[in-house]
């Protein structure tokens, strides 16, 4: 893991990097894992192809980790590699769900359960309840986009600064 002529702020880095790898290539890989289950059970094609492929961003990552351990040139490559497929993941089906919604009928992507609720709840005609529902959805599938590029990308930033000198 480590080379004994590295000085000790190069020895500091890697072992944050290899830290930040771990923790993210796990959890990701765990996240993908469960959210492909819940599509096998929920019989949702749709869940299984996303559980896979954020299950595989999440081991391309510990791959990384492991071939920086290793030493080897392309670990970053690897690293970065996960955290681009992730990216890419998300912003895709966030983007398709964007453009999947009719703003006109979004009311109808509710629980009948739902619609009754928010129907009881205030009084509010269902277009003033059907343009909340867009607006809510649309902000909600806007800040994934926003916040996963922030991370993915920031995170990408950092395997590259922190491993090029490696």
């Amino acid at each position: 893991m480590s080379d004994f002529s590295r000085p000790a702020w190069q020895e500091k880095q890697l072992r944050r990097v290899l830290k930040l790898s771990k923790l993210n290539g796990m959890s990701v890989m765990i996240f993908g894992i469960l959210g492909g289950v819940i599509g096998v059970f929920s019989v949702s094609l749709e869940g299984i192809l996303m559980g896979i492929l954020i299950a595989g961003s999440g081991w391309v990552e510990l791959e990384g980790r492991k071939k920086l351990m290793a030493g080897s040139p392309d670990a970053s490559l690897w690293l970065m590699g996960g955290e681009a497929l992730l990216l890419f993941v998300i912003v895709i089906y966030s983007v398709a769900h964007l453009l999947a919604v009719d703003p006109t009928n979004a009311l109808n992507m509710l629980s009948p359960e739902m619609k009754s609720m928010i129907s009881g709840s205030g009084g509010l005609p269902d277009q003033m309840v059907n343009e909340l529902i867009y607006s809510a959805y649309q902000w909600l599938y806007r800040g994934l986009i926003i916040g996963t590029v922030l991370y993915q990308g920031g995170t990408i930033a950092y395997y590259y600064l922190k491993t090029r000198d490696l």
